[in-house]
């Protein structure tokens, strides 16, 4: 038999519940290509399925199927029938779906059929079981289909089930494999000519891009394959394309874009079900933009198209999807609405639908304070989800249970709630991509306040009597030493999943560390930011933990904070700034400080959070000296996270690379080569400059050459996303990842980390609050040991002349690379040009900082 050709290719992102569903990819019958009678027969049905004609198709499939079953054609009567299921899962009936797929295989089990023709129905099987909440079943049936190609040695039989694979392997939130798989799958579409199979390999990687938050890429994946698909003329593809693209939109705040797209889908497809979507899509975007006027001009039309919808799993979670909306939007009682949800699920014998419908429902309770009822649901709704092994949704009802029982003031129950969402969530850090798996996922939204209501609780000063009822006890009351290290151990986690998340992949090795191991002239401080308070756990070797906390809002610590960071602008009033220091100073070190002068500390460890990150701790100052007058300084996003070494080595060579002119739109930084040739003097030192600095060079000379310091005078920039965090070389800007990906030639070739990495001309993005992060990422992702990066860009005749005193400091040995940069930092404090703190507060250690 000739290679079969491909009926049509669909790709529908339908993103709730935790998981993406999409239409798998529909493959023909080489046989009825080739014999005249049948071909015409099924023609029709197939013109109308690829315009979105769908009882058009079935109506013309069912005609062929009575023709083919009266000229007793087996084989073209199960195709007829297994292409009828096809066309009525586009419909939303499940039920009319099944039953035609069931008649289709008992007409292949009578007999014996081509192989192309079985390919065909089972991809069908797994486009129904993929849409029945059964993924691995999917999967295998799918991977059955594969092998019956590869038999055939037919391409793009081969590729499309490898699509539908992919589909799957996202359903069950195994992202990075589906996004390798996609990867390879594009390359070879790449030399195939144009076709609509390259618009839905285009479409499904930029859909998956935009899951694991790879916006940028998405949006030019999805346009490129939109182009493909209008020149191609394609017709309803066109408007599934565009539903992705509006989705990526709408991630990343491109809202009048978003809302245009939406509507494109609404007026032109074909498809209810896709028409459907976007209107819920769209009725969500509206409401997080506060265009409830807009937003309530839907419901109507929703409300009609839902209650058309026959029973299926699509049918309970769009029941689902709009009652979210609605609660947010406090016009609409969605329990009528959840109340059918919760019913077709379990007429379906759907537990994953049913527990999302369930723990709605009992999000609506605890949203009209009806405890007892809220918590009755959330509980049936966890069991549910514990059954059908599905953490990302169990840690949901679990954090939801926890705020139950802190309304109805049990905090023990609430504590063992937040505890086990927490505990939940840590074992999902290879999968917690898994969960933006919804267009109303976000993880400051569903995932970091989990974490901080938590530690909230933990330092509640609060207890239970013996009759289980609960006093309040004054803040001066300290908190147990259990709670204490149960807090810190949260903040710790936290920190490790922010980093998690920022790369959208388990990529931390995570180690089990103690102060007492590292230096035990050192205090950890771990301040946090809750929503009412400020509090800051002291860490100090062997001794037990501290606790205290300041009554200030999130919003209000923020706002100093970020006062602060404006107060170290040279334009800014040395009085006010000092004043600034000194309110902050107060908060997080004041009262600690009996305790660091008692046990003789010499080095603050710093594992700050949120917004604290971009504030430099050196400039914090007890109105008669700064900070970095008084110890040395160092930052972490945890102990865990690096390992404890000794001190570096007397005897050291440096890797320097930088750019001394402009490039890429970036100046020129002619004090560099005065930096590098400082360098030079005091430890033997390899040199790449300007246009030898490329990223193929650095790549040589860093995997060749086992340097334990690398030092990079050039231009970057760190942001709140992976994608935009990069350094600049002569030709290129790498991004964190590919620096990481530079990096590990190194390690396969020498086997030794890199003890220090310098980054002495980067900043972080101006205006995004959580751009420390990508400083944080960098440091960790590159696997040094030790980083020294900057805040934000300063004069580079002022870091020439600290990164000087740092290496001459560091090559008289026997000291702390964290000391080595406070003296170098007291030198230019101490100097007449550059003693503003502008000047040296900026550079961090961040790391280990022996």
């Amino acid at each position: 038999m000739k290679k079969s050709k491909l009926l049509s290719y669909f790709f529908i992102a339908f993103i709730t519940f935790g998981m993406v569903v999409y239409s798998p990819v529909l493959i023909s019958n080489s046989v009825v290509a080739q014999t005249v009678a049948p071909d015409s027969l099924l023609q029709d049905g197939r013109t109308a399925y690829e315009q979105g004609r769908y009882q058009d198709a079935i109506a013309a499939w069912q005609t062929a199927e009575t023709t083919f079953r009266a000229q007793k054609q087996r084989g073209y009567q199960a195709l007829a029938l297994a292409y009828i299921a096809s066309a009525y899962q586009k419909l939303g009936q499940g039920q009319q779906a099944q039953q035609s797929l069931q008649a289709s295989l008992r007409w292949l089990n009578s007999g014996s059929f081509p192989p192309d023709l079985i390919a065909q129905v089972l991809n069908i099987q797994g486009n129904l079981q993929l849409a029945q909440g059964q993924p691995q079943t999917a999967l295998e049936t799918w991977e059955e289909t594969e092998t019956l190609y590869q038999q055939l040695e037919d391409k793009q039989g081969i590729i499309g089930t490898q699509l539908n694979q992919a589909q799957a392997l996202q359903s069950l939130g195994l992202y990075r494999q589906a996004n390798g798989r996609l990867d390879e799958i594009n390359r070879q579409l790449a030399s195939q000519p144009d076709s609509a199979l390259k618009v839905t390999g285009l479409q499904s990687l930029g859909s998956t891009l935009q899951v694991v938050g790879n916006l940028e890429e998405s949006q030019a994946v999805l346009e490129k394959a939109l182009e493909l698909a209008q020149q191609l003329q394609l017709g309803e593809q066109i408007s599934q394309v565009r539903f992705s693209l509006a989705n990526t939109m709408s991630a990343g705040n491109q809202t009048e874009r978003a809302v245009e797209l939406y509507q494109q889908v609404i007026n032109i497809a074909a498809s209810p079900a896709l028409q459907l979507e976007a209107r819920l899509n769209l009725f969500h975007l509206l409401i997080n933009s506060e265009d409830f006027t807009a937003a309530s001009a839907l419901i109507p039309e929703i409300q009609q198209q839902i209650a058309q919808l026959s029973p299926s799993r699509f049918a309970v979670n769009m029941r689902v999807n709009f009652a979210e909306s609605l609660l947010q939007l406090r016009q609409e009682d969605p329990a009528p609405m959840l109340g059918e949800a919760v019913q077709q699920a379990r007429n379906l014998a759907d537990s994953r639908a049913e527990s999302y419908a369930l723990g709605t429902l009992g999000k609506l309770y605890e949203q009209n304070q009806r405890y007892r009822e809220a918590r009755q649901l959330t509980r049936q709704a966890l069991m549910l989800s514990q059954q059908v092994s599905a953490p990302e949704i169990s840690y949901q009802w679990q954090w939801q249970l926890g705020r139950i029982h802190k309304a109805q003031g049990d905090l023990k129950s609430a504590i063992a709630s937040y505890t086990v969402a927490v505990e939940t969530l840590d074992g999902l850090r290879s999968d917690l991509v898994a969960l933006n798996t919804n267009q109303q996922y976000s993880f400051q939204e569903s995932v970091e306040p989990v974490y901080r209501e938590l530690v909230s609780l933990l330092l509640n000063p609060t207890v239970e009597t013996a009759f289980g009822k609960q006093r309040d006890i004054p803040k001066s009351l300290p908190i147990s030493q259990n709670n204490l290290q149960r807090a810190r151990d949260v903040i710790e986690s936290l920190q490790v999943a922010e980093l998690d998340n920022y790369f959208r992949e388990a990529c931390l090795d995570v180690e089990e560390t103690s102060i007492e191991e590292i230096d035990s002239q050192a205090a950890v401080i771990y301040p946090m930011i809750l929503p009412q308070e400020l509090a800051v756990i002291l860490s100090i070797p062997e001794q037990p933990l501290t606790y205290y906390s300041i009554p200030q809002s999130s919003s209000q610590v923020e706002a100093t904070l970020n006062q602060f960071l404006q107060s170290l602008n040279l334009a800014f009033p040395n009085e006010i700034r000092r004043e600034i220091s000194t309110h902050i100073y107060d908060w997080l070190i004041r009262p600690a400080l009996p305790q660091l002068a008692q046990h003789d500390i010499q080095t603050l460890v710093f594992v700050l959070d949120g917004f604290l990150r971009n504030v430099p701790m050196a400039a914090l100052s007890d109105g008669e000296q700064y900070l970095i007058e008084q110890y040395a300084i160092a930052l972490t996003p945890g102990l865990q996270l690096f390992p404890s070494e000794q001190r570096l080595a007397n005897h050291l060579n440096v890797f320097t690379g930088g750019l001394s002119k402009p490039r890429q739109g970036f100046v020129a930084l002619p004090e560099v080569e005065t930096e590098i040739s400082q360098i030079m003097k005091i430890f033997p030192t390899e040199v790449l400059l300007n246009d030898a600095f490329t990223q193929d060079r650095l790549r040589q000379e860093i995997a060749n050459n086992p340097f334990p310091i690398i030092h990079l005078a050039t231009h970057g920039v760190f942001t709140s996303s992976p994608r935009t965090t990069f350094i600049l070389t002569w030709e290129n800007r790498v991004s964190v990842n590919d620096f990481e990906t530079l990096l590990k030639a190194r390690e396969t070739s020498t086997n030794r980390p890199i003890e220090l990495l310098v980054l002495s001309a980067c900043e972080t993005a101006a205006g995004d609050k959580r751009a420390a992060l990508g400083l944080a990422g960098m440091a960790v992702r590159s696997g040094a040991r030790s980083t020294i990066a900057t805040l934000w860009s300063v004069k580079d005749q002022s870091t020439a002349r600290l990164m000087s005193e740092f290496y001459q400091v560091l090559s008289q040995g026997n000291i702390s690379k964290a000391e080595a940069l406070r003296e170098a930092q007291l030198k230019l404090l101490r100097s007449e040009e550059f003693n503003h703190p502008f000047f040296w507060t900026p550079f961090v250690l961040v790391g280990n900082w022996s």
